[in-house]
């Protein structure tokens, strides 16, 4: 799921960068600071997302009873019709493993077809006729309709045009070979398989290529050829065949917008100052994918006078025996510890309740009404299941077994089992958070009961308790 999210901002970052240069800089005619600045805007587009800034807060951490809520990745039990009920992890497909895989295909897809474009202009480049033209720079010549093009150090050309001495054709792409053009598509390339699915990706390279054509353009016209005669040359070339990728062809691009481009009045010095637009997005990206941390820990209760009064209540409103989400909601505002924006929230699944709020001095709290006790957002230790979360998935699948009296009856669903892992790694406070069955309810308590001893949780080198919440689907085939 990380790297779903991960392409989702570089989407975002795309998005704005193609807007920003459409708007500002796409008509403007210094062509070799808009491919600088368009090769820039996909690099940083792909590096905001993962070097957001810290923040950090100073307050003292204070570790007391509180404790992390985890939902843990679920196991299925499944049992064909008629045949012994056995365990074992049966794989539940999500949505977001669905859409992980489509992502993965269609980045192998567009892999396999950036490999196939090169090795097509490898073996096109091996047909033709070479000829040296000095500084490692091979000329190609072939028979075929091609539209001249450069790629790397090698140039291709028609046979005729080369008799001919259409020399405009080869002073454009020297250019592209002397600007490194090929590396920049090639680069592109590889961008837009990582993105095959954004529309602004393949809008910054379509731009790329224009720049490109721009600036060999301009090369052609600063060694002295008569702008017209070359307009000319374009418009007779503008049929022929050309590469789809990897290379520069001489006909890439729109003939329309390279000839205005041509036409065009220089643009002002000063209109390189747009450029400057792209600082609000790069800090507010950088602000965006910002992490938020105290201590590596967001910690929630940060003083321990407010802890101890908080305690307090909590241990009261237990003793009263009513609705303990409510009355902690009551007696918090009383006491004058909570500001009045407090939200009671209820998950879906398990329908356990939480009670969110912030204090006064700006702490966050979600108080649990199952577990009573405080959730942390976030830990610098996490317990540990003996040799890892991998050989805890092992071990539920290969103790649970479908209880007889349930597949009989045909029952199946989900058992949601709430447990916690206490400052010893004990595992403690075993109940079911959503009831199925009492014989599905009784054989998940069972095996979760029946775990061995985990290494416990903490933060700043102090033990905490960790309220897990694992998922056991039981299904009849």
């Amino acid at each position: 799921m990380e790297i779903l999210l991960y392409n989702v901002k570089v989407s975002v970052c795309l998005i704005a960068f193609y807007l920003l240069y459409r708007l500002f800089l796409s008509k403007e005619t210094f062509v070799r600071m808009n491919r600088i600045v368009i090769l820039v805007a996909v690099a940083l587009s792909f590096v905001l997302p993962r070097c957001g800034l810290t923040l950090e807060s100073a307050s003292e951490s204070v570790v007391g009873n509180m404790s992390l809520s985890v939902i843990l990745d679920g196991i299925t039990v499944g049992v064909e019709s008629g045949g012994a009920a056995e365990g074992g992890m049966v794989h539940d497909w999500s949505w977001r493993e669905a859409v992980a895989l489509l992502y993965w295909a269609g980045v192998a897809i567009f892999v396999v077809r950036l490999i196939v474009s090169v090795f097509q202009v490898i073996r096109f480049l091996r047909k033709g006729e070479r000829v040296s033209l000095g500084e490692g720079v091979t000329l190609v010549l072939n028979d075929s309709n091609m539209s001249p093009f450069s790629w790397l150090r090698y140039v291709s050309m028609n046979r005729s045009d080369y008799e001919q001495k259409n020399h405009e054709i080869l002073i454009h792409e020297l250019a592209h070979i002397r600007y490194g053009h090929s590396i920049d598509l090639m680069a592109m390339d590889v961008a837009c398989c990582m993105q095959w699915f954004n529309p602004a990706m393949w809008l910054m390279r379509s731009e790329l290529c224009a720049v490109h054509e721009f600036e060999a353009d301009k090369a052609v016209l600063d060694s002295g050829v008569n702008a017209k005669q070359y307009q000319i040359l374009l418009i007779k070339k503008a049929a022929g065949a050309k590469w789809s990728s990897v290379a520069n062809s001489f006909n890439h691009g729109k003939l329309k917008n390279r000839i205005t481009m041509m036409l065009r009045k220089e643009s002002s010095v000063w209109a390189r100052a747009k450029v400057l637009y792209a600082l609000p997005i790069i800090g507010g990206a950088m602000i965006a994918f910002a992490n938020v941390a105290c201590s590596e820990s967001e910690v929630i209760l940060k003083q321990k006078n407010m802890q101890e009064d908080v305690s307090d209540i909590v241990e009261g409103v237990k003793e009263e025996n009513v609705d303990i989400v409510e009355n902690m909601k009551g007696k918090l505002l009383e006491k004058g510890i909570l500001e009045k924006n407090v939200t009671i929230e209820k998950n879906a699944e398990t329908g356990e309740r939480y009670m969110n709020y912030v204090t006064k001095s700006g702490e966050k709290v979600s108080f649990s009404e199952k577990s009573n006790s405080y959730i942390w957002v976030g830990m610098e230790g996490m317990p540990q299941f003996p040799n890892g979360d991998q050989a805890l998935r092992e071990y539920l699948a290969s103790e649970v077994r479908y209880p007889e009296a349930a597949m009989k009856a045909g029952i199946e669903g989900r058992v949601f089992c709430h447990f916690v892992v206490d400052e010893e790694g004990n595992v403690v406070d075993v109940n079911v958070a959503r009831s199925i069955d009492p014989n599905l309810d009784a054989e998940a308590i069972r095996v979760v009961s029946s775990m061995p001893k985990w290494k416990p949780g903490n933060v700043d080198g102090e033990p905490v308790r960790v309220s897990y919440t694992v998922p056991i689907n039981f299904v009849l085939n």
